[in-house]
C-alpha cells in the first residue's frame, strides 16, 4: 500500500509541476459523488491517457480546468453543461468568489442594486426565499420572465427603477428558472412600504 501512495503522490507532483493541475478535496458543485482522494483538474488532452485512467481507477475524479475551478479545496463547474444549469458560483465585483458555503447576507450584500443603473445580478435560485425575507426583503414583482417568446418582455432595469422609485433601499433579483429560451425570476425591495 506504501508503494501506491508513493506512485499517487508522484503522479500528484507531476501533474502539478508539468501540466498546472489544481486539486480539490471534494465537490462543491451539487449533483457530484465525492471521489475517495479528491479532483484533479487539468488539461486532460496533454496528460498521458494511461496515467488518467489511472487515476481514475484509485480514486480520484477528473475534471477539465477550463470548465471548472478550486475553491476553498472543493471543485466548482464554470462553463455550464446543459441550459437548466446554475452556476453554485458567484463571482464578486472583487474577483472572489462566493458559494453555498457562504452566508445568504453576504450573498445578497454582494448582489443588491442601490441604483437602478448599476449591473443587473440574479441570485441563484439556491438563495431561499426566506433567506431574503429573513433580511428584510419583500417581494415586489413575482412570475416574471425575459425570452425570445411573446410576453416574455420584463425588463430588470426597469423593474429595478421602479422598485427604487416606490421607496426601496436595495433591490435584489431572484431567479426561479431558466431554460434555452427564456428566464423566470422575480424581484424583491428592501424597506418598501408594506
Amino acid at each position: 500500500m506504501k508503494h501506491n501512495q508513493t506512485k499517487i503522490r508522484k503522479a500528484c507532483e507531476y501533474l502539478a509541476e508539468t501540466h498546472n493541475a489544481e486539486w480539490g478535496a471534494e465537490y462543491g458543485e451539487l449533483g457530484y459523488a465525492n471521489p475517495e482522494f479528491g479532483v484533479i483538474l487539468a488539461n486532460w488532452n496533454n496528460v498521458p491517457k494511461g496515467l488518467a485512467d489511472w487515476l481514475e481507477t484509485v480514486g480520484y475524479a477528473l475534471e477539465w480546468s477550463d470548465e471548472w475551478t478550486i475553491v476553498d479545496g472543493k471543485a466548482y463547474r464554470t462553463q455550464p453543461d446543459c441550459y437548466s444549469w446554475e452556476s453554485s458560483l458567484i463571482l464578486t465585483d472583487d474577483g472572489e468568489y462566493l458559494t453555498r458555503d457562504d452566508s445568504p447576507s453576504d450573498i445578497l450584500e454582494c448582489l443588491a442594486m442601490t441604483d437602478w443603473v448599476q449591473p443587473t445580478r440574479c441570485v441563484p435560485s439556491w438563495v431561499s426565499v426566506d433567506a431574503l425575507t429573513s433580511e428584510g426583503y419583500a417581494l415586489f414583482k413575482g412570475e416574471l420572465e425575459s425570452g425570445m417568446f411573446p410576453g416574455q418582455t420584463d425588463n430588470p432595469e426597469k423593474i429595478a427603477r421602479q422598485a427604487l422609485e416606490q421607496g426601496a433601499e436595495r433591490v435584489i433579483f431572484r431567479k426561479v428558472e431558466n431554460s434555452q429560451f427564456y428566464c423566470r425570476f422575480e424581484c424583491y425591495g428592501l424597506g418598501l412600504a408594506s
